[in-house]
């Protein structure tokens, strides 16, 4: 059964937020560690299409 767009946007940013969470864990646990002072732009979804093979393009 397809998805929803509001469905799939929904489980791309939830994907996206919970990866960050423990990004920023490991980042402060670094930055105490070595005194370290980390500067980090989070990720942004920038277009979701439906295609015949499924793939996540990065761009900068």
């Amino acid at each position: 059964m397809p998805l929803d767009e509001a469905t799939l946007n929904f489980l791309i940013e939830e994907t996206i937020e919970t990866a960050l969470e423990d990004t920023k864990d490991r980042l402060n646990e670094l930055a105490m560690k070595y005194s370290l002072k980390i500067r980090v732009s989070p990720p942004k979804v920038h277009e979701v299409t439906i295609a015949n093979q499924g793939e996540v393009l990065w761009t900068d």
